[in-house]
């Protein structure tokens, strides 16, 4: 994986995930509070395993997560967590 990025603005956030080859995604846990993506066949570098606050975007979104599944190697977490509860 190349780089995790965040847009937002009041009303809206967007997440940019950028990524070589191909990989398998699916939808993880969606509640109204978080949305969760899982990527299957990346590889995440150690600077992107990480927690990062974007509410200074004024987003709905309270901050993005990633990190490596501890049991899969290859796959990786992306969980959006938002400040009320809104359709992800």
């Amino acid at each position: 994986m190349r780089s995790i990025s965040f847009r937002g603005q009041e009303g809206s956030g967007h997440v940019d995930i950028a990524m070589f080859g191909d990989a398998r995604i699916t939808v993880g846990l969606v509640t109204k509070r978080r949305a969760e993506l899982i990527l299957d066949g990346v590889e995440l570098g150690s600077d992107l395993e990480r927690t990062v606050d974007v509410t200074r975007f004024g987003s709905p979104v309270r901050s993005i997560r990633s990190y490596r599944d501890p049991r899969i190697p290859s796959r990786v977490h992306v969980i959006v967590e938002l400040i009320a509860p809104s359709t992800p």
